[in-house]
């Protein structure tokens, strides 16, 4: 089944492929939700949680671990939308830095899939080549 997004904008920020099938990388995509990274950002250190949503009845978004099956049940095209929320880790304290939103799509051809990227407003200091390195990242 499609889930696509009616609002996904048509001008992409970032296109890029992914060498494997439609249906590992959608798990892929979807292993990254409730998961962290941590990165070195001069002497601080920052924490990068990810929450990933699916399209739902084409208006809206799920959290992906509310849709029994659903990995199984994609094909052809899904539309995620992609929270990316970085944390500043301090001996006293968590400090929230900031919110990056993304919408991804994941379109099948055949033996690799085109992703298309477009960043959701402007807040957050990341950018789509950071969702990209992340996503391919999960796929390796």
């Amino acid at each position: 089944m499609r889930r696509i997004y009616h609002r996904f904008p048509l001008r992409a920020d970032l296109t890029f492929e992914i060498t494997r099938p439609f249906g590992e990388a959608v798990r892929c995509i979807v292993g990254l939700h409730d998961s962290h990274i941590t990165n070195k950002q001069g002497d601080d250190l920052v924490k990068l949680h990810f929450v990933v949503e699916v399209a739902e009845s084409k208006t809206r978004f799920e959290p992906v671990d509310r849709i029994p099956g659903l990995c199984d049940s994609l094909s052809e095209v899904a539309d995620f939308r992609i929270a990316l929320n970085e944390t500043l880790l301090t001996p006293d304290r968590r400090v929230p830095l900031s919110e990056n939103r993304f919408f991804l799509r994941v379109q099948d051809s055949g033996p690799r899939c085109e992703c298309f990227v477009v960043k959701e407003g402007s807040s957050g200091n990341l950018d789509a080549m950071d969702l990209r390195s992340h996503v391919i990242g999960a796929c390796e």
